[in-house]
């Protein structure tokens, strides 16, 4: 969640431009996610990572999202939970293209709430 609210945050400071060129990225990711779950995840939220630009926390995050590559199938594994993961994925992608870079981290924060919601 700390790495996507910076993420946020540095697309917000560099203004309205970089926050609709992440969106549309964003939004291809949902529109075309692929068929696995876990991979739309991982690259929908490494797409918003690697839009900030700081290419040592995406590498983090990256090395991250490995390491806990079971939650995230956990948090997938029933078709509802993956159609809620991707509708919170779009909600977000949406926010930043109005762009509305505080409901985009309310947004985060909420995703964050729901994935560990959906695993304990």
């Amino acid at each position: 969640m700390l790495f996507e609210h910076a993420a946020v945050d540095t697309l917000a400071a560099r203004g309205p431009a970089a926050l609709a060129a992440a969106a549309a990225e964003l939004l291809a990711a949902c529109e075309h996610r692929d068929p696995h779950p876990v991979e739309a995840g991982r690259h929908f939220h490494l797409t918003l990572l690697r839009a900030a630009g700081n290419p040592v926390l995406t590498s983090l995050y990256e090395t991250l999202w490995d390491r806990q590559v079971r939650i995230s199938a956990t948090a997938t594994a029933s078709p509802a939970h993956a159609e809620r993961d991707h509708a919170e994925h779009l909600a977000l992608a949406r926010a930043l293209a109005v762009p509305d870079p505080a409901l985009a981290r309310e947004l985060v924060t909420a995703h964050a709430d729901s994935l560990l919601a959906r695993v304990t």
